[in-house]
């Protein structure tokens, strides 16, 4: 008699993902595609995409709507191979970067046909107000009975959302959703997409243009380059603990200060230090490993005030916290403990290297 063994256990009784990615390529140009992606979602989990223009996360999404087709792998959706399902079947509402409508139909239809389906009912049930939902993407009675080829672009983005919610499907992919939002409505609509995925338990992929929206949103965070997927992670692991260089150079900002050139090295390893490890020293016998920097300006971001450097002779910029008394020019000092090592060719992180 067989029996079952442990890791048996752990696997019958883990959840199963919603959204599951098995090695998936798609050749789209000849210069660019989607290569090996395997990735999981599970529900109630939202999964944000970010990279570069051009890395494929629009190509992505496209595949698990069945708006494209794969080349080799395979894309389970609640457990069902989606090489059966044509895109109206697969259980996916999807919001388009470019927004989508149709002509002269008010977004008032979707909303009573949801309310005849008993969706908004469910809502009710779950915690999630049908009328606080309006009010916080700010659709009104009047822009209800609109026509949607009249909306404005941030208009046309809150209506988008709000139709994809609508639909009540179990996986929603979204393209940019917080696009054309000014900075309020992007933080009250992200945290709108939080509760709702959360209170129904749905299953989310979400691309994002600007890495800080994904920090709002997002439970993981997974990086795309050049249509390869980068190991993904939580924001915290993301940011304090990159294991690829794209990683940290994408999602740090201010940006991460490269450092490789300064120790000594054969340029088969790429050193990189956080800015707040980072700081000037004007004395002159300072330890500096990059001398003379000159002040270039101050800058106030979302995450602190911080001073721009400038290297006269490689002409490269070089971050710093701000400093209460401010100098024109000195050394650049770092933290060694700080300092994060990657493969030059691969671009994967490193064990930590010996202290020049």
């Amino acid at each position: 008699m067989k029996t079952t063994g442990f890791m048996d256990d752990l696997t019958k009784n883990r959840p199963q993902p919603l959204i599951a990615l098995e090695h998936v390529s798609r050749q789209i140009s000849p210069t660019a595609g989607i290569y090996d992606v395997s990735l999981d979602v599970n529900q109630g989990q939202i999964l944000a995409l970010v990279g570069h223009t051009g890395a494929g996360k629009t190509s992505l999404l496209n595949l698990i709507a069945g708006l494209d087709d794969l080349d080799t792998g395979r894309i389970l959706l609640s457990g069902t191979d989606a090489k059966r399902l044509r895109p109206h079947q697969r259980g996916i509402s999807m919001i388009f970067q470019n927004d989508v409508f149709y002509p002269g139909r008010p977004l008032e239809k979707d909303w009573n046909e949801a309310a005849s389906k008993g969706i908004l009912n469910r809502w009710n049930v779950a915690g999630i107000n049908p009328q606080e939902m309006l009010e916080t993407l700010q659709i009104s009675a009047l822009m209800l009975r609109q026509k949607p080829e009249t909306f404005s672009g941030g208009q046309a983005r809150r209506a988008s959302l709000l139709r994809a919610l609508l639909q009540d499907r179990p996986m929603i992919l979204a393209d940019e959703p917080l696009g054309g939002l000014d900075l309020w409505a992007r933080d009250r609509v992200s945290r709108l997409i939080w509760q709702f995925i959360k209170t129904t338990r749905k299953s989310m992929i979400v691309v994002v243009h600007e890495p800080a929206e994904a920090f709002g949103l997002a439970d993981t965070i997974a990086v795309l380059k050049a249509g390869r997927l980068l190991p993904p992670g939580s924001p915290e692991e993301m940011i304090h603990n990159p294991q690829h260089i794209e990683i940290a150079r994408l999602l740090h900002f201010p940006p991460i200060n490269d450092i490789s050139q300064f120790l000594a090295g054969n340029g088969q390893v790429i050193s990189m230090v956080p800015v707040k490890s980072s700081w000037i020293d004007f004395h002159p016998d300072s330890i500096g490993q990059i001398k003379d920097l000159r002040r270039l300006r101050n800058r106030t971001t979302q995450n602190g005030n911080f001073t721009e450097w400038r290297c006269p002779v490689s002409k490269r910029i070089f971050w710093t916290p701000a400093l209460a008394n401010p100098i024109n020019h000195g050394r650049l000092c770092w933290e060694n403990a700080a300092v994060m090592h990657f493969d030059a060719a691969s671009g994967q992180r490193l064990p930590a290297q010996p202290t020049p």
